[in-house]
Formats: structure tokens, C-alpha cells, sequence
């Protein structure tokens, strides 16, 4: 009678340690999936191109013979988020109906109408990053007319957007986050303007672009802090030389 208790009990404490392992290979792998479904839903956005346009009739016409239109997704859930980038898409959207519905009807295109197939070169991009909890998105445009050979001008939009306090960031606040004040900003800007200008136009051009003050910030697809400021002169946008001095 002993002995049956004694192998009834060895039998009773092999299944328990069967149950406890299977229980523990269980549950391990549970824990396992759960962090791969953790993984997937890292925040993330993506730029591709989503529509391209041929803008020559004939092969090699321009610098820039084809047109490539981006896109811009992404699996976070914040509606201001969607909203943004609903907007940068849209601004790409129209640069495309902008580009598009130049036709080479203009009189100043005659002359050229055997040659291109559209007479506004549109050249567009998106970039989005997010870097250090905060989306950059940057849309910017850059128009030339084929048809007269002159610039029409850059746009550059950029909206900053912290994913944790779900919250968009002003020039200001992101400059302060990176160590950098907006009388810095302009300081940098007319020292560029002093190299590039040398005539007695410079304080006027340094004047009304102090007095527009526009400029964007935002980090680049190659992690690069960059600060683009507007210049109404030449209605052109100028990278600056960010350095320890001006800091």
C-alpha cells in the first residue's frame, strides 16, 4: 500500500513539472508575441513617389525632363497627425494640377510648344522625420517658368508636431529645444546676406527680411538641424551656417 502512495505521488509530481513547463513555454511565448505586436506599432512615416510627370516632348529637354510627385503615410493614430499629413498631400496635390494645367497656351510659350509639354516645372518634395518624439514634416516647392526661362519663386512649409504631449511646436519652441534663440537666427541671416550682398542694397534687403522674419526650422532625412530663412528680395528660401558662434 506504501509503495502504490509513493509512485502515485512520484507519477502526480511529473505531471506538475510538466504543467509548470508547459505553463512557462506558454507564457514565454505569449510575452514574445506581445513584443513583436509592440514592435509593429512603432510610430513610423513614409515618403514615396507617387506620381510622375513627363514634362518634354522631346528626349533631354530640360535639366529636369520628368516631374516626381511624393507622398507621404503612416500608422499613427492621432487625428491631428492623419491631419497634417492629409495637408501635405494636398499641397503636393496641387503643385501636380498646378504643374498640369500649364498647357503651353500663353503666348510666351509658342515658341516653345514643340518642345515641352507643360510650361511650369514644378519640382516638389516631402520629407518627414520623426526625430526625438517630434514628427518634421517639410513640403517645398520650387517654380520655373520653361516657357521664359525665370525663376517664380520657393515655398517651404513646415509643421512640428510633438507625438507625446500631442501638441504642435511654434519656431520658437523648437529653436529653444535645440539651443538656439530667433535673434541668433536673424543674426546668422544677415551675416549671410553681408557675404553675398557687398553694395549699399544689403541693409535694405537685411531690413525687409527682418521685417517679414520668416524662416523654418526642422531636421532633415539625414539628421541634420536645419534653418532655412526667407529672403522677399529674391523671394528665395537661404540655408545658414549653423556654428558654435552663434549658439
Amino acid at each position: 500500500m506504501n509503495q502504490k502512495k509513493v509512485i502515485f505521488g512520484i507519477i502526480m509530481l511529473i505531471v506538475l513539472i510538466v504543467l509548470g513547463s508547459a505553463s512557462y513555454a506558454l507564457s514565454s511565448m505569449m510575452f514574445h508575441k506581445e513584443e513583436k505586436v509592440e514592435e509593429k506599432k512603432k510610430e513610423t512615416v513614409t515618403v514615396k513617389v507617387d506620381r510622375k510627370l513627363d514634362l518634354c516632348k522631346k528626349e533631354g529637354c530640360a535639366n529636369y525632363s520628368a516631374l516626381y510627385f511624393q507622398k507621404v503615410s503612416t500608422n499613427i493614430e492621432d487625428p491631428e497627425v492623419k491631419k497634417l499629413i492629409q495637408e501635405a498631400n494636398g499641397k503636393v496635390n496641387s503643385y501636380y494640377d498646378e504643374a498640369t494645367s500649364d498647357q503651353m497656351t500663353r503666348p510666351e510659350c509658342a515658341s516653345m510648344a514643340d518642345v515641352y509639354q507643360y510650361g511650369t516645372q514644378i519640382q516638389s518634395g516631402i520629407q518627414a522625420k520623426i526625430h526625438k518624439g517630434i514628427l518634421n514634416l517639410t513640403v517645398s516647392a520650387e517654380r520655373y517658368d520653361l516657357c521664359t526661362s525665370q525663376p517664380l519663386g520657393q515655398e517651404v512649409d513646415v509643421q512640428l508636431y510633438d507625438l507625446k504631449n500631442q501638441k504642435k511646436l511654434t519656431n520658437e519652441e523648437y529653436l529653444k529645444e535645440n539651443g538656439y534663440t530667433e535673434q541668433q537666427v536673424q543674426n546668422m541671416m544677415e551675416s549671410l546676406m553681408r557675404k553675398i550682398y557687398t553694395t549699399g542694397e544689403v541693409e535694405n534687403v537685411i531690413a525687409d527680411a527682418k521685417k517679414e522674419n520668416k524662416y523654418v526650422i526642422y531636421y532633415d532625412n539625414s539628421n541634420q538641424f536645419v534653418i532655412q530663412y526667407y529672403i522677399p528680395y529674391t523671394k528665395a528660401w537661404y540655408p545658414l551656417q549653423l556654428s558654435q558662434n552663434t549658439k
